[in-house]
């Protein structure tokens, strides 16, 4: 080490042209890494959820794009890198557009305003639910609706479109999606919403369903059953957790999560799906030793309780990406969790574009997109927590921040308890639901065991709603006009981006602050670095072990320089596992001089 003065326009640079530097050098090694899938996604929103541009404008928009990106490919530098950017932008568009346009295949005829709405035709879109009367609520996608005038009657079909309806019966039956129902006799409750009531008596059912539908139902109502006997007074929010049911929760204790912050609970989502599938992979890795098939068997079990549950829009996202990241994985294509979350949301807006604007898919989306940006950012601000704590702190902090715009705009709050709710409540629900499932299998063969085990869910219940009341003490944020609510949502965004932007502010300031002082200098010239403490010898061949961004390369400093580094020196033997993914050693020949 030999002592050294400022010198260079870096080590004389002011804090906020250290830190625009930062920012735009993340830019410019981000962007043309970027995944086309994301430029896809990011097409995708831009079409179909703002009311401009409409899908034919957001149509021609993607010509024009994809006409520019084609002489794009013979200049050379970064304009070839933009090309497929361009393209899967274009694409994005026209997936969003296409999108925007099959709406209308789904929306409510405008025969029922102008006629009277006699009877009707069609099938169960998703499965019944139970309304607070105890009345069942159904969605039917219509193929023939009956309609009347003074003076004649006429009955209309839609060969290449599938309207919907919602539909109140009077019973507590419970109805699965795909199955033929039909009415002679509705009537209207609010028309312009397509909301009708029907009475069973006049409601025919289709009593011979197909067989995975008579399978889909034997099973709910066997695992209903089991759930029941080893819950006990829990039973409501046992079948929520594990089945999606929510109909036996009674309106206080719904109220109770929703004041918290915590109704995501009550819904199947992501979560439920991630804490079950952990399930499953401790279950063939420690258990039966079989860790070679631990992913294969989470994947099947996700896809058969997403069938078995129902597939909503969450719980659909959930099984989507954890399908894609196995498959990309056994492909030797992993990819990171950003790229799959938009690969799945392009796949989501194709196969279900009706259901793109529902809040639970929304809020879905928003909430993963949150914990994937802002969850180590977090981590990185509260590390003088301890680690514990941030761990689980942080995913809370970053799915609320992430969510909490759509939330004023649907709820006109934001409950600041959900926080501690959500980071306190975690782990009684990773809790709950693995003793559920543990206690449902235990007692079908040990039936005397019902009892003990339902008065122990009881308590885990109890703990749990104790959580929610402490979470409900807290005050909300509740603006009391529009313009409030657009204050609200612009602090949120500038926190998020306060967040993501800190480790490259924390950086600039460190090196600004560290130019008005003489400086012991490396003879490797990179100061500018984050530093590990001294280390007597070298812990792998990687190229300098002791900066922090040659470990750890999303930290801000120089991006080419880590990636070079991850990949280790291949002008001499290495280590055989050094930048080799797939684990056969074949990255290694060209520098081991062909020796395995």
């Amino acid at each position: 080490m030999e002592a050294c003065t400022e010198s260079g326009a870096a080590e004389r640079a002011s804090f906020p042209v250290l830190f625009r530097r930062r920012l735009l050098g993340r830019a410019r090694w981000v962007l043309p890494r970027t995944a086309p899938c994301v430029w896809t996604a990011l097409g995708a929103i831009f079409a179909f959820y703002p009311a401009f541009p409409g899908p034919r404008l957001a149509l021609l928009i993607a010509l024009a794009l994809g006409g520019a990106a084609v002489p794009l490919y013979c200049l050379p530098g970064r304009a070839f890198g933009m090309a497929p950017a361009l393209f899967a932008l274009s694409f994005g568009l026209v997936l969003g557009g296409s999108a925007r346009l099959s709406e209308s295949t789904f929306a409510a005829p405008a025969e029922i305003l102008r006629f009277g709405t006699t009877g009707f035709s069609g099938s169960l879109v998703a499965d019944s639910r139970r309304t607070s009367s105890g009345n069942s609520a159904l969605v039917v996608g219509i193929s023939a609706l009956s309609i009347s005038f003074p003076g004649w009657r006429a009955r209309l079909s839609w060969p290449r479109r599938l309207p919907r309806l919602s539909l109140i019966v009077d019973t507590k039956a419970d109805f699965y999606s795909g199955q033929r129902i039909e009415s002679l006799s509705i009537s209207a409750i609010a028309p312009e919403s397509a909301l009708y009531f029907a009475s069973k008596a006049k409601l025919e059912v289709d009593a011979s369903p197909a067989v995975a539908d008579n399978i889909r139902g034997a099973l709910r109502k066997l695992f209903s059953e089991r759930i029941k006997a080893v819950s006990g007074g829990s039973f409501p929010l046992a079948q929520a957790l594990l089945l999606g049911i929510k109909d036996e929760i009674d309106g206080m204790e719904s109220a109770l999560f929703r004041d918290a912050g915590c109704a995501h609970i009550l819904s199947l989502s992501g979560q439920h799906l991630s804490i079950l599938c952990m399930l499953m992979t401790l279950l063939f890795e420690k258990g039966l030793r079989r860790p070679g098939i631990a992913k294969i068997a989470s994947l099947v079990f996700a896809l058969f309780f997403s069938w078995l549950a129902g597939s909503g829009p969450s719980l659909l996202r959930a099984c989507l990406m954890t399908l894609c990241a196995i498959i990309l994985a056994r492909a030797d294509r992993p990819q990171r969790g950003l790229s799959i979350l938009a690969l799945v949301f392009c796949l989501g807006l194709a196969l279900k574009p009706a259901d793109a604007r529902s809040l639970s898919f929304v809020l879905s989306y928003a909430a993963m997109l949150g914990l994937i940006l802002l969850s180590s950012r977090w981590e990185n601000l509260l590390w003088r927590l301890p680690p514990p704590l941030v761990k689980a702190l942080s995913p809370s902090l970053a799915a609320i921040c992430a969510t909490a715009p759509f939330s004023l705009g649907a709820f006109g709050r934001v409950t600041t308890g959900g926080i501690l709710a959500a980071t306190l409540s975690g782990p009684l629900v990773l809790l709950f639901m693995w003793s559920l499932l543990a206690a449902s299998v235990l007692g079908a063969f040990l039936p005397f065991l019902d009892a003990w085990l339902a008065v122990w869910h009881q308590l885990v219940h109890v703990i749990l709603l104790d959580v929610m009341r402490l979470g409900a003490r807290f005050p909300a944020i509740t603006p009391a006009t529009p313009f409030g609510t657009f204050l609200v949502s612009a602090a949120v965004v500038l926190v998020c981006l306060f967040v993501y932007a800190y480790p490259y502010g924390e950086s600039a300031l460190f090196t600004a602050s560290r130019s008005r002082r003489p400086i012991l200098r490396s003879r490797e010239g990179h100061d500018d670095f984050l530093r590990l403490p001294n280390l007597p010898q070298r812990l792998s061949r990687i190229q300098g072990p002791r900066h922090v961004e040659t470990l750890r390369p999303e930290l801000p400093g120089r991006q080419e320089r880590a990636t070079e580094a991850l990949r280790g020196d291949r002008s001499r033997p290495g280590r055989a596992d050094l930048g080799d993914r797939a684990g056969d050693r074949l990255d290694n020949l060209s520098s081991s001089g062909g020796r395995t």
